[in-house]
């Protein structure tokens, strides 16, 4: 809390505070907003209230001592929010705030610090009749401070480095590249169990053609999208066939579909071509039984696998 005069003017009470922030032991910036009201000593029905919100610098004038004491000078600089009221009329303006000063800190602790400040400041028309209003005022604050070592990661903080024999007694872990390797197969394999389980359709094609067929491209969608976070990776697009038909022509058919999935997956989903490679297994790896309908429509899939 602090009072100022203004020539003309009654005492008016001054309120506000501030943030600051100690660049080093000489130097801070601080933000300040503060208030007045003051009424002409003349007549009564004649005020000002200025509201000032201002950037402040501060120089320490002496290294800090052991006693805590610090005087320091100071100088602003912002925009304030005049409001001048004469009989039955109110006029609002933005005007330009500047001040200078000095001060002395008394630091108690880490946390709390009292100052005395004194400074001049000036307020460009913001007297009822448009001039300019200067003001010399005393202010006494209380500041609370958060000390250095609340900062959770300091950064003069030393590195702990573990010693040789500490990195050799450890297991070390895989390689990323392993890791995504694995994380995308893992990806790839669920797509074909939710296959099997009827949760997504099958990649399927024209009977005895390879022609894809419209309800596949939900799954290769999924397939797409999985291979299109990784990538760096090469993967093995494998055409299989069930039992019906001569071995060599399930051999081509099987290598037919799977060109077929890989130019689907290059064409909507921008995939590096020469990191897709095509292959017909045809009908050598069933892994349902041929002799079922239901295990002929398992044979015929398509399988991706992450290349090493």
């Amino acid at each position: 809390m602090a009072w100022g005069n203004i020539k003309d003017y009654r005492s008016g009470r001054l309120y506000g505070g501030r943030i600051k922030y100690d660049i080093d032991e000489r130097w801070a910036v601080a933000a300040r907003y503060q208030g007045r009201t003051f009424s002409w000593s003349q007549d009564q029905t004649q005020r000002v209230d200025i509201r000032p919100v201002t950037g402040v610098g501060y120089f320490n004038l002496l290294p800090p001592s052991d006693a805590g004491v610090a005087p320091y000078a100071f100088a602003e600089l912002g925009v304030s929010q005049n409001r001048r009221m004469v009989p039955a009329v109110s006029h609002a303006s933005q005007k330009l705030a500047a001040g200078i000063g000095l001060g002395v800190e008394w630091r108690e602790g880490p946390f709390l610090a009292l100052s005395l400040e004194a400074g001049h400041r000036f307020f460009p028309g913001a007297s009822p009749r448009g001039g300019q209003v200067s003001e010399n005022s005393a202010a006494v604050t209380l500041s609370f401070y958060l000390p250095d070592d609340w900062i959770p990661i300091r950064p003069d903080a030393p590195l702990k480095i573990p010693d040789a024999e500490d990195v050799a007694a450890r297991p070390s872990a895989p390689p990323l590249p392993d890791v995504e390797k694995r994380q995308a197969q893992l990806e790839l394999d669920k797509v074909q169990k939710d296959i099997r389980d009827r949760k997504i359709p099958p990649i399927h094609f024209e009977i005895g053609q390879a022609v894809l067929l419209e309800a596949s491209h939900e799954t290769l969608d999924i397939v797409g999208t999985i291979l299109r976070r990784y990538p760096a990776f090469s993967v093995s697009i494998t055409g299989h066939t069930d039992n019906v038909g001569a071995p060599e022509d399930n051999q081509i058919l099987s290598l037919a579909r799977a060109e077929v999935v890989r130019s689907y997956l290059i064409q909507n989903f921008g995939l590096p071509a020469e990191k897709l490679t095509a292959r017909g297994a045809g009908q050598d790896n069933p892994i349902a039984d041929n002799a079922l309908e239901e295990g002929r429509l398992l044979n015929r899939r398509v399988e991706f696998t992450i290349q090493p």
